[in-house]
């Protein structure tokens, strides 16, 4: 709750110029992955339900890549779709 009043919106969605409200805090590193259970707040991230099941499906399950790829919504200032990271 800490880090959700800290950091209301979605940090994923910010870089895109996206205002969105966080409802969901992930850790950075997943517990699963060696990350700790009990993060201190920039070990945390605040972000939307759709970001955050994106970055859980593609960094953190069993089996994901060890390079995180970032999805980014919208577009740019000419309509063209952004790229993944």
């Amino acid at each position: 709750m800490a880090k959700l009043m800290d950091d209301p919106l979605c940090e994923h969605c910010r870089v895109a110029d996206i205002c969105e409200p966080a409802t969901q805090v992930d850790h950075v590193d997943a517990i699963e992955k060696g990350g700790a259970a009990f993060p201190p707040l920039d070990g945390l991230a605040s972000l939307c339900a759709g970001c955050h099941s994106r970055k859980t499906n593609l960094v953190d399950k069993p089996g994901a890549g060890k390079t995180l790829k970032r999805v980014i919504k919208g577009c740019d200032a000419s309509g063209n779709p952004f790229g993944g990271w």
